[in-house]
């Protein structure tokens, strides 16, 4: 075996892509995530940011089971590709508000952003969870999050070097934004990487289904609609919906009370707590010391009694802040630790549900041309949430209201949720997998019709490269 076909081999396999689909995260998502978490994307005020960002995800809301049909048509690899591009006008925009208060581009931006990351969503989460063998699903995912973290870790020590002596409250510097652009830009050379799903290589031995289908776009829309009309689905849209809710209260609650250094501790310490909450949940959740059925039920009654105390303390302690109100607190004074703690304990917390949720998607077996219109309704109604939750944050500034609907989301989606890790999540992955040798011989059946009518070697479609591709590699 030559040395390209050794490397080519190692590149194809599932935790190599795992890095690579981390990689293309990191650079797009991370990044924004990382500006966001600053306190309004780094700007003085918050309503400039709040407003745009419900912008971006209402077009997120509306876009993605639009892109999850189009990513069924296109592929996963061409859909990261258009979903990398609309990222940099977003943190231009932030750049010249901050810089001479411009709004337009940060409006501008907030729309492609929202088009783009829609796309982006739903292909890195369908190959999050349909590239990985079973038994390694929680650590794949774990990875793919642990390294769209190090946006996080590089911003957070970018924007903590070049603020390391402002104490006060206040905007970051310039500098931070076309550092941010500039990893941003180089976020497209990772695609390359990436491997279509039925070439992937699995540690056991088993091989993932291409997403791509042969269905007229009729069907593919009926298709949306009946996965929209699954019981699962639906038990599962609340918690997607409050997924993501916490982050317009964090994010005023950071802007208001802390100094910018603060801030920028907070971007650095937080991503590591969330890099080591990915990894160790990771690996929980593959564990084979218990059967997947006790995992299901078990890892989401301790994460969500964790998440119960998390609100439970934010609660007391904006409690604390509103009748007692801090401004500018900075490291270096006291009181600092205990207004810290919620960000820390969250992340933790936080991390561990995010990943949860794709991992009890995984475990109920849905065929990979189905999937795709999972995870575009599931990260849909998690744009959806993000969106009200910014909404909220423009409309009513009072963070404890902010804080206070973000804990009753929550507190919402606890009921359904153990309803369904407790009698529906089983029987959906029963039947799933018997549904799918079902649809997988249709599939063969379909691509044999075609390979008889046009003869091999004239065959170019999507569906017969699926199809030979699971027997032989180009060379």
């Amino acid at each position: 075996m030559s040395a390209f076909t050794k490397l080519k081999h190692y590149t194809r396999r599932s935790l190599f892509q795992a890095f690579i689909l981390g990689m293309l995260s990191f650079t797009q998502p991370g990044i924004w995530t990382a500006l966001n978490i600053m306190g309004a994307g780094g700007l003085i005020t918050t309503t400039t940011a709040n407003v745009a960002n419900s912008v971006l995800f209402a077009v997120m809301t509306i876009t993605s089971p639009f892109f999850a049909v189009l990513a069924n048509k296109i592929g996963l690899k061409w859909s990261l590709v258009i979903g990398v591009i609309g990222y940099v006008p977003y943190s231009a925009g932030l750049y010249l508000n901050s810089k001479n208060g411009a709004q337009w581009l940060v409006m501008l931006g907030a729309v492609t952003c929202g088009f783009s990351a829609s796309l982006f969503w739903v292909a890195e989460g369908t190959a999050a969870v349909l590239y990985p063998s079973n038994n390694e699903r929680g650590l794949f995912i774990g990875i793919w999050q642990f390294i769209n973290k190090f946006g996080l870790v590089i911003g957070g020590a970018i924007v903590l070097a070049l603020n390391i002596h402002t104490s006060t409250k206040g905007g970051v510097s310039l500098n931070t934004y076309a550092a941010f652009i500039a990893i941003q830009c180089a976020g497209i050379l990772f695609v390359w990487f990436f491997v279509k799903p039925e070439k992937v290589i699995r540690d056991d031995g088993t091989s993932a289904r291409s997403n791509i289908g042969n269905e007229s776009i009729k069907d593919r829309f009926k298709k949306l609609g009946q996965v929209f009309k699954k019981k699962e689905v639906w038990l599962l849209a609340p918690l997607s919906l409050a997924n993501m809710w916490f982050m317009t209260w964090q994010g005023n609650y950071i802007t208001t009370y802390f100094s910018v250094r603060s801030r920028s501790l907070n971007t650095l310490v937080t991503a590591f707590v969330q890099m080591f909450a990915d990894i160790i949940v990771g690996l929980l959740l593959d564990t084979k010391y218990f059967s997947v059925e006790t995992k299901k039920r078990w890892s989401w009654h301790i994460i969500s009694f964790l998440m119960t105390m998390y609100f439970v303390y934010s609660i007391i302690i904006q409690s604390i802040y509103d009748k007692n109100p801090v401004s500018g607190l900075d490291w270096t004074e006291s009181g600092f630790g205990r207004g810290f703690i919620p960000f820390v304990l969250f992340k933790l917390f936080a991390e561990a549900l995010n990943n949860w949720m794709y991992w009890i998607i995984g475990t109920m077996n849905y065929h990979s041309t189905e999937l795709t219109y999972v995870v575009s309704i599931i990260r849909g109604l998690e744009s959806n949430g993000e969106m009200w939750a910014f909404v909220i944050g423009a409309v009513n500034p009072n963070l404890m209201v902010s804080l206070a609907v973000s804990a009753g989301v929550f507190w919402l989606t606890v009921p359904p949720v153990t309803y369904l890790v407790h009698f529906v999540a089983d029987d959906v992955a029963a039947k799933n997998i018997e549904r799918n040798k079902v649809l997988d011989e249709e599939f063969k059946d379909k691509v044999d019709g075609i390979e008889g009518s046009l003869g091999n070697d004239s065959v170019q479609s999507d569906e017969v490269e699926v199809e030979e591709s699971l027997v032989t590699e180009k060379k």
